[in-house]
């Protein structure tokens, strides 16, 4: 599996892909692909209708601690359930994105800020509850940051950036 790296505002930051009809690897994680490019390859079409996109930077917050206190077996199904977690919360036209080991996104096509503000909270809540693996129960949290096309970027990389500086403000 190759992780491919692109520039988001001078620090670079593997970014892996998968749409929820895509195929999952054993860890239960997508494929991988380039983060922009796919959401690039949205934006004409929002930018002929006018129709608005949202992109999500979800961090997980827990999964390095998981990895160190009970091995990377227990991390890696950890992060299958946030998968599935995010899966089951997102609509089919939905795209979600695996940014890295805790680093997840979402682009959110034909809704606007406010709806995204409903997606955060839930996603918020639903990834909060505790996951139980092996007989453990491990609790994780996330930080949601949302950039909306074209108010924060008129590119994938910007929007992307903008979203994980937006996650990266949630404390």
């Amino acid at each position: 599996m190759t992780d491919h790296v692109i520039q988001l505002n001078a620090a670079q930051v593997p970014l892996r892909h998968s749409t929820l009809a895509d195929g999952v690897s054993p860890d239960g994680l997508p494929p991988t692909t380039p983060f922009g490019p796919v959401i690039d390859r949205h934006l004409p079409a929002c930018r002929r209708s006018g129709a608005p996109l949202v992109v999500l930077a979800i961090v997980i917050e827990g999964l390095e601690a998981a990895a160190q206190g009970h091995g990377e077996a227990v991390a890696n199904q950890l992060r299958g359930a946030v998968w599935s977690r995010l899966k089951r919360r997102l609509r089919a036209s939905d795209l979600i994105v695996c940014v890295g080991t805790a680093e997840f996104g979402a682009i959110l096509l034909n809704v606007g800020a406010p709806v995204a503000a409903i997606v955060d909270a839930r996603l918020s809540t639903a990834l909060a509850q505790t996951y139980g693996i092996g007989g453990l129960e491990i609790a994780l949290s996330a930080r949601i940051g949302a950039a909306v096309f074209p108010q924060a970027g008129s590119t994938g990389v910007a929007l992307a950036a903008a979203a994980l500086e937006n996650a990266s403000v949630k404390r």
